[in-house]
């Protein structure tokens, strides 16, 4: 990915800002034995004992930081974001990634076996690694999760899905957030990816709701053209 290292300078200077001291220590000293005796081993318990490790608190991210983050992607916005998310996707970023085949087997390991909380950043992570569209299939096996924050992080005010994910793969997630009444206004490139197939499942969508006298948000007429 361009510009990964800029991201990855970027994200460790927000993290900085918000951390105290001591937490950022903590983060650095970890950061530190990942680069110099790197082990899968040193990176899974970095990115799962982070809870345990700093505060978890709300970003506040300055002016600057947000200039530089949009000036890479218009589209890139963490401010809904917290410190335990962002310091969980930088040790993401400091996977080996010489190669995606060197990236992807600890990477895999950990989304695997991940709990809820860690879904939530893993998801929100994947337009900030290295090997983005490698990923989609990844990716896409989260849209079918009954965890509704997990959701919410995999399809709100995240870039992954307009940039990366299969038109299939891109209805699915908008028909599911339509479905269980989620503001789809808040999925990133909602007018840009609008097609025919999803049209024609809102369509349907809306036709079982009213059939059934459910109410169906307003918001279907978004996905709805002749």
């Amino acid at each position: 990915m361009e510009n990964f290292n800029e991201i990855r300078t970027i994200f460790l200077e927000i993290l900085n800002e918000n951390l105290s001291k001591d937490n950022y220590d903590w983060i650095n000293t970890k950061l530190t034995e990942i680069k110099s005796k790197y082990s899968n081993a040193i990176l899974f318990n970095s990115f799962s004992s982070s809870f345990k490790n700093i505060e978890n608190k709300i970003l506040i991210i300055t002016e600057l930081n947000q200039m530089k983050l949009k000036k890479i992607n218009p589209n890139f916005d963490i401010s809904h974001w917290n410190t335990l998310i962002l310091a969980r996707v930088i040790f993401l970023q400091h996977i080996d990634s010489q190669s995606f085949e060197t990236f992807k087997n600890p990477f895999y390991i950990i989304f695997d076996s991940a709990d809820a909380k860690e879904q939530e950043a893993l998801y929100a992570s994947f337009a900030y690694l290295p090997f983005p569209s490698e990923l989609s299939h990844k990716f896409s096996l989260g849209i079918s999760t009954n965890i509704s924050s997990v959701f919410d992080f995999l399809a709100f005010q995240n870039p992954y899905p307009f940039q990366c994910l299969s038109e299939l793969s891109w209805n699915q997630l908008v028909i599911k957030a339509i479905f269980n009444d989620k503001n789809i206004k808040n999925i990133i490139g909602l007018n840009q990816r609008l097609n025919p197939e999803l049209s024609r499942m809102a369509k349907d969508l809306k036709s079982e709701r009213q059939a059934a006298n459910r109410i169906i948000s307003d918001d279907i007429e978004l996905l709805i053209f002749n």
